[in-house]
């Protein structure tokens, strides 16, 4: 169906998209974008799924997929980070409470 493969196209463009918004830290938009972009997954692979190009259309998967475990690993490193901070912010807060006793 046309319609699939235009689906198609359009979710990895928001994959590429949510890959650039992961990248800059907006996390917020990149939220925002993935729910609209499990709609279109949604759509694009709910009933008997054909493609008018089978093996584009499974180049295009692929794609899709290595952005998605390249935003994942993003996500992985910013929770890392994130967790880090916190840790010193903490060691911190613990450090004045001394110095104050």
């Amino acid at each position: 169906m046309a319609g699939n493969d235009q689906l198609l196209q359009l979710i990895l463009k928001k994959t590429n998209g949510l890959h650039d918004h992961l990248a800059n830290g907006e996390w917020e938009k990149a939220a925002r974008l993935e729910s609209e972009r499990q709609a279109l997954i949604h759509t694009c692979f709910s009933d008997q799924t054909e493609f008018n190009d089978p093996r584009k259309a499974m180049q295009l998967i692929q794609k899709i997929i290595d952005l998605d475990q390249q935003s994942i690993e993003m996500g992985v490193d910013a929770r890392s980070e994130l967790k880090d901070s916190l840790g010193k912010l903490q060691r911190g807060g613990q450090a004045v409470r001394a110095y104050q006793n």
